[in-house]
């Protein structure tokens, strides 16, 4: 019996082993020679399947002067058992351009297979040279009709200035088509009625549309006022060969053979051994021998385990050296903040008893001589007293001079002031977009924000759009919408953000910066109060003021583009809002959530830490749901 028992103990152990070993088995496949077209050169690397998956690195470069259009969902994977099609996407690749995607299959636990076909019936070309939309001239004036259509194409007019030297107009296009929509606004022109024609002096590019998809024009012309004052001349705008709709034209099917190398395999596939005449004296063998395997197996793993153990053991040892570093770091820095608590407490009274020593008289009291007396000082309940809150937020893509249009900044910030309005407590928000964030707007609200705002109330801005940092002054600014040219008479620099945030009355100031080169606005040594999630702390650190800046990234370039139409910074800041469901939120838990997803997603380092000089006493700005 017990024998028995032993055996099928053995042989259950071997299932195991050798179910297991099947699943973590991986079949590489052998490497394929590049696809050679006239169109594109597609290399396939990295091929291999497990029981939940097949997947390949795919990298397509454009050989045309056309673009490329990858369509995703016409990737087939065909086994045995199906046919597995990717999901719908759509990628556009530029002349000379090259796109590299990882390919998979998923969806059951059947495909560890030796062999495969891959159907590729997903390239097209798109050529940008055929028939033009015949748009009329469009005459410039404040008075135009602000929407019409070129074929297709549905443009909004969103901004008309005609001045003496300059005539900036700004327009919105979608395209409607079912196709693509090829928007190429490299060539208008502006045209006076003598004829005479001046380019646009804004650097735009090509833009391919899909259905639905919008994009903005940007236009500035400048005429010498010898030649004509722009102001009072008509102005008529030639689009000449900006709007085209074309048809993606299919590329030919290509398939891909994927078979198994069996010089590179990774494990081994059990294989189901042959059945030999049994005789009892067989059956004890076996029996013997797979309880000699079971037995080596198990003291391997006993092995195994007690290493695994060991090394586990040294790194929650390391983990907790660390976290006691950090923990007498913590306190280090809080005795630091205390010493000199006193120590300015102690030079307050020290300058107190020498005014009542130079004064010789005794500070008197109407009354009892105790002003605290009956008010229960002792034994009161501080509360949180919350004031108003000011939100001031400013997004830019669209720029007027030399600096290039940004895809995200405008989206970023409305998101932001709908998830606020939404689902935070604020009482004022003043928004500036596009033409109306110029430099003297941006300064007359932070002006406007130091008359108005009361020392009980919140103050957070936002600004996303193009940043500069010029190395030989060592000083960072922001570029505001009517920066013509690359002077930093025409920037604001972060000197000057500094010194409104130092003159605004409010208890909590947070400022938030999604641009490049950021980061120049801290210069200096702060210290705050370290966090703690109690009602106690809350309370604590809003009763203390603040002033305080978190910015997507230190003294480097930061991206505009990132995930789902935002920037990577403004994604993740987004998505640490909206996942709060706490009561209070400060904006150190905010940091903290969108620190690691931003730097592991892209080439930047947000940062987070008091703004020198402003009146920051340790306190944090604190977001209330409603």
């Amino acid at each position: 019996m017990q024998r028995a028992s032993l055996s099928f103990i053995a042989l259950l152990c071997l299932t195991v082993s050798a179910f297991s070993q099947s699943r973590g088995h991986e079949n590489r496949y052998k490497q394929l020679p590049p696809i050679e077209t006239p169109e594109y050169t597609l290399a396939i690397t990295d091929a291999h399947s497990q029981t939940s998956f097949t997947l390949f690195r795919a990298t397509l470069t454009n050989k045309t002067s056309d673009y490329l259009v990858y369509s995703q969902g016409d990737v087939v994977f065909n086994y045995d058992h199906g046919k597995f099609p990717q999901s719908e996407r759509l990628f556009i690749v530029k002349p000379k351009g090259r796109l590299v995607r990882t390919i998979k299959a998923t969806g059951g636990d059947k495909f560890h297979v030796d062999k495969l076909t891959v159907d590729l019936n997903c390239y097209a070309r798109l050529a940008t040279t055929e028939t033009h939309e015949k748009v009329p001239n469009f005459v410039i004036a404040t008075t135009t009709n602000k929407e019409f259509d070129a074929g297709n194409f549905h443009l909004k007019v969103l901004k008309i200035t005609k001045e003496t030297r300059e005539t900036y107009a700004l327009f919105e296009v979608e395209y409607t088509g079912s196709d693509f929509g090829v928007v190429d606004p490299r060539k208008l022109m502006v045209k006076l009625d003598d004829g005479q024609e001046f380019e646009n002096y804004k650097h735009l590019r090509l833009r391919i549309l899909k259905p639905g998809q919008k994009m903005k024009i940007g236009t500035v012309f400048r005429i010498p006022v010898k030649t004509a004052d722009m102001h009072k001349v008509n102005l008529e705008l030639v689009w000449k060969e900006t709007f085209v709709e074309s048809k993606a034209v299919k590329l030919a099917k290509q398939t891909l053979v994927l078979e198994m190398d069996p010089k590179n395999i990774i494990a081994s596939r059990p294989r189901t051994p042959r059945t030999p005449v049994r005789t009892t004296a067989t059956r004890e063998t076996e029996i013997a021998n797979r309880e000699t395997e079971t037995a080596n197996r198990e003291a391997e793993q006993a092995q195994s385990d007690a290493k695994k153990a060991m090394a586990e053991a040294e790194l929650a040892k390391a983990e907790a050296i660390l976290m006691q570093a950090q923990a007498a770091k913590a306190k280090a820095e809080a005795e630091k903040a205390m010493a000199e608590a006193e120590l300015a407490k102690a030079n307050i009274q020290k300058e107190q008893a020498q005014n009542r020593s130079q004064s010789g008289t005794e500070v008197k009291y109407r009354g009892s001589g105790d002003p605290l007396k009956g008010l229960n000082v002792s034994t009161s309940t501080s509360n949180m007293i919350v004031g108003k809150y000011y939100a001031l937020l400013i997004g830019i893509d669209e720029y007027r001079g030399q600096w290039p249009s940004l895809d995200n900044a405008v989206n970023d910030v409305e998101e932001i002031e709908k998830l606020l309005k939404s689902k935070y407590n604020f009482d004022h928000f003043i928004t500036l977009y596009d033409f109306n964030a110029t430099r003297t707007a941006i300064i007359k609200q932070m002006e406007w924000l130091i008359e108005i705002v009361k020392p009980e109330d919140n103050v957070f801005i936002y600004y996303s759009g193009h940043g500069e940092f010029k190395q030989n002054l060592n000083k960072g600014y922001w570029v505001p919408h009517d920066a013509l040219t690359k002077s930093t008479s025409e920037y604001i620099s972060n000197n000057d953000i500094q010194t409104y945030l130092g003159g605004i009355r409010s208890k909590h100031t947070l400022l938030v910066s999604d641009a490049c080169f950021s980061g120049d606005i801290f210069r200096g040594n702060t210290v705050s109060v370290p966090f703690e999630d109690s009602e106690k702390y809350y309370t604590k650190i809003h009763k203390m003021a603040s002033r305080k800046a978190i910015t997507s990234g230190g003294i480097e370039p930061v991206m505009d583009g990132g995930r789902d139409g935002h920037s990577v910074f403004a994604y993740y800041f987004l998505k640490s809002l909206r996942n709060n469901e706490a009561k209070y939120f400060d904006a150190t838990q905010l940091y903290n959530d969108l620190k690691i997803p931003v730097i592991n997603n892209s080439e930047q380092s947000p940062r987070f830490s008091p703004v020198k000089n402003t009146g920051d006493e340790g306190g944090q700005f604190v977001f209330i749901r409603k």
